[in-house]
């Protein structure tokens, strides 16, 4: 899923928009709960729509084709179904969620906005015979197919064994050390051709994982004009299996993101005594209104704990979520959002907002 695709999905303003949001399992072990999970749900968010003035039987079809489109042999670590009278759409994530339904004017953000802040990447897959380039978003590389890559090394040393009269071992081994200068040079020569074209697709800032044999990758980075895009590197021979590709990029790309994170939290923590941050719901909420806030740093699945209110089912109002409102508020405010990990935030009671400038809460 691309950037646009979800961006759609967070743009959508209407009433009755429901989002589904289930954890589900990548491999076998636990996946017959899946379905379970997931059809308790369903009929949640049916009895909640049962219990509307005007029944919406046109939405509630709705979701009974999405499900049946379902195939849960191919499930990631989350499963979304978003449904409202002009949208119905699936979404697969490649990372762990919490199970909630909404039903509202938006669709639940925080899970898009977190696939939606996952950085693209590039995998450059580097061997003897050939070089391909895969662009990535979360742990799902597509192959660029086109005139530039994938380059074929093509071996074009041809053998001329020594004459009788100097077949000798010092000729033998002269001539072996010939052809392993003259293939060396060809195959530095058909990796800068490589590199060259790759220049092409690193106009936007993003990164680069160098994939393929120790000597290999080590030979590219001699090479190459763009070291300074290259984050790392997966050691091993996967020119042709694309999915153990993915998921060693994906993983990667994890270890990379906590990193980045942790550098964020540390810098994060500076601007406190500079008066430059807003902890706290209140708080956060109040800055976000008058726009003051330049980067939201949240939790991934804080929940703000309300007091327990006697209301009927027919008076939910998922909308109401402090913690989504909030969000909203920061990105229509042209603001970025972060999401931390669990705990992280907790001496800011999980939520804070970086200001604009000093002593905006004053």
């Amino acid at each position: 899923m691309n950037k646009q695709e979800i961006e759609e999905l967070l743009t959508v303003s209407e009433p009755n928009c429901i989002s589904v949001i289930v954890p589900t399992h990548r491999f076998s072990e636990g996946k017959s709960e899946d379905s379970l999970v997931l059809n308790k749900a369903i009929e949640r968010v049916k009895n909640l729509m049962n219990h509307k003035q005007k029944p919406q039987n046109l939405l509630v079809s709705k979701l009974d084709e999405l499900h049946k489109q379902i195939d849960f042999s191919h499930t990631k670590d989350g499963l979304g179904i978003y449904i409202s009278p002009a949208v119905s759409r699936i979404v697969h994530f490649p990372f762990p969620v919490k199970e909630k339904i909404n039903i509202g004017h938006h669709f639940d953000s925080r899970e898009l906005l977190y696939y939606k802040n996952i950085s693209d990447y590039f995998v450059l897959s580097v061997s003897k015979k050939s070089i391909r380039l895969y662009s990535g978003k979360g742990d799902e590389l597509k192959e660029i197919v086109n005139d530039d890559f994938p380059r074929l090394y093509h071996e074009t040393y041809e053998y001329a064994p020594p004459s009788i009269a100097s077949s000798n071992s010092f000729s033998n081994k002269s001539y072996e050390k010939d052809k392993s200068v003259i293939q060396e040079t060809r195959l530095k020569a058909f990796q800068r051709s490589a590199d060259r074209l790759l220049g092409k697709y690193l106009d936007t800032q993003i990164p680069i994982i160098l994939s393929g044999g120790s000597k290999e990758v080590a030979d590219y980075k001699k090479i190459t004009k763009f070291q300074h895009f290259i984050i790392g590197s997966i050691l091993g021979n996967y020119e042709y299996n694309k999915n153990e590709v993915a998921d060693a990029a994906w993983d990667f790309m994890q270890e990379f993101t906590k990193r980045k994170r942790a550098i964020l939290l540390s810098d994060f923590r500076e601007l406190v005594g500079q008066k430059r941050v807003a902890r706290g719901i209140k708080e956060t909420m109040n800055a976000a209104k008058e726009g003051k806030g330049s980067m939201l740093l949240v939790e991934k699945d804080l929940e703000y704990k309300k007091p327990l209110l006697k209301k009927s089912v027919t008076e939910h109002v998922p909308d109401s979520d402090p913690v989504e409102k909030i969000i909203k508020t920061v990105v229509e405010k042209k603001g970025k959002v972060t999401f931390m990990d669990k705990g992280t935030l907790e001496d800011f009671g999980g939520i804070a907002l970086i200001l604009r400038y000093s002593d905006a809460l004053s």
